[in-house]
């Protein structure tokens, strides 16, 4: 398989844009970032914990065969981007592998695509993060406050990271990613330990 998204054209006499032992372009980031900066962004544990328990509702059994088949489709296209990796030079960028596999038009398309949904999802989670922040604050310090300031907030902390540098988005990504899974294991452990989720909310609502 060769190359077809790789920017280096023999005899043409321009300069080489990666670097020969890792694939990656000089001063850009690495394939460690990359892998750390999608899972990050790729990863919103909070909405699928959120999202589980209504598909089950709504969904029953069929969810249980909706993650067999995910899990199974994502298991095939893991083989496959694995075993592309040699042949692709660049540090991440999904596209490039379509590229490199199906042509540069339905690579293109399909960065187009991720973008949208992206810019999608980031437009959706500013609501439901506005409401839950002014629940939580008046649940932890008994402040009320509208969601429209938490919202407008959200959405300048979003503009201002989107134009910095993307170590920093990583490194802001990376720090909420952990915190997220600390806060997940500590709500799972005391559910756990509780006797389950109708023992945890029993005392609750007979009180």
């Amino acid at each position: 398989m060769t190359n077809m998204y790789s920017s280096d054209e023999p005899g043409s006499g321009a300069p080489s844009l990666t670097d020969a032992s890792t694939g990656a372009r000089a001063g850009r980031l690495g394939a460690k970032d990359v892998v750390f900066f999608v899972i990050a962004a790729a990863a919103p544990l909070g909405f699928a914990v959120g999202s589980t328990p209504l598909a089950i509702g709504r969904g029953g059994i069929g969810t249980a065969g909706m993650f067999l088949v995910v899990g199974a489709l994502l298991a095939i296209f893991a083989v496959g981007y694995t075993a592309m990796t040699r042949f692709v030079p660049n540090a991440g960028a999904l596209f490039s592998y379509i590229a490199a596999g199906l042509g540069r038009p339905l690579g293109l398309g399909t960065a187009f695509v991720a973008v949208l949904a992206y810019a999608i999802a980031a437009t959706g989670a500013i609501g439901p993060f506005a409401v839950f922040a002014s629940q939580a604050l008046a649940s932890m310090t008994g402040v009320q406050t509208s969601w429209e300031p938490w919202a407008f907030g959200a959405l300048a902390a979003m503009g201002i990271l989107g134009v910095l540098n993307v170590e920093l988005n990583i490194r802001v990504l990376g720090v909420i990613m952990v915190v997220e899974v600390v806060v997940l294991v500590v709500l799972s452990a005391a559910i756990v330990f509780a006797g389950g989720c109708g023992r945890a909310i029993a005392p609750a609502v007979s009180s």
